[in-house]
C-alpha cells in the first residue's frame, strides 16, 4: 500500500498525506487521446483531475445521504415528542408519576434532536466545503486545459512558420 497500511479514509485526494500524481489507467500522463470524430487534428484531453473530482463527488454523495438520514431521524424524533406530549396530556390528571417520567422521556428526545441538529449543521458545513473543493478542482482543470490549449497554439504557429 505504500503507507504502511495507515491510509486516511477522509483524504479524498489521495495517499499518505502528500499530493500524488493522478493515474489514469493505462494512459500515460503525457499521452493525449484523440477522438475519431475530430479526425487526426485537435486532441481531446483525458480530463486532468477527473479522478479527484470523482472522489470528491462520491464524498459529497455520501455526505448528502448522511444528511438525509439525520434529517429523517430528526423528523422521527419530533413525531415521537408529539406523541409523548399527547400521552402526557392524557395521563397527567390520572397518574402524575407516569406523566413525570414521560416528561423526562420528552426531554431526552429533545436532547437527541439537539445532538442531531449539531450533527446536521456539521454535515451541511462539510457539504459546503466539498462544493468549494469541487469548484477549486474544476478551476485547476480549466487552468490546465487553457495552458494545454496555449501550448498547442504555440506548437501549431511554430509548425506553420517552419512549413513556410
Amino acid at each position: 500500500m505504500g503507507c504502511g497500511g495507515r491510509r486516511n479514509p477522509f483524504d479524498f485526494l489521495g495517499g499518505c498525506g502528500g499530493y500524488r500524481k493522478p493515474h489514469y489507467g493505462s494512459v500515460k500522463s503525457d499521452q493525449v487521446i484523440k477522438s475519431p470524430a475530430q479526425g487526426s487534428g485537435s486532441p481531446v484531453d483525458i480530463g486532468p483531475f477527473s479522478r479527484e473530482l470523482s472522489q470528491v463527488s462520491d464524498a459529497k454523495e455520501n455526505i448528502t445521504k448522511l444528511r438525509e438520514e439525520v434529517q429523517s431521524q430528526i423528523g422521527f424524533l419530533q413525531k415521537r415528542i408529539s406523541a409523548v406530549d399527547e400521552e402526557i396530556q392524557t395521563i397527567l390528571p390520572v397518574n402524575q408519576d407516569l406523566a413525570h417520567k414521560l416528561l423526562e422521556t420528552k426531554f431526552d428526545l429533545q436532547e437527541k434532536i439537539s445532538n442531531y441538529n449539531t450533527k446536521l449543521s456539521r454535515l451541511e458545513q462539510e457539504e459546503a466545503d466539498v462544493d468549494i473543493l469541487v469548484e477549486e478542482i474544476q478551476s485547476k482543470r480549466l487552468d490546465y486545459q487553457a495552458s494545454n490549449t496555449n501550448a498547442r497554439i504555440k506548437e501549431l504557429k511554430l509548425r506553420l512558420t517552419n512549413s513556410e
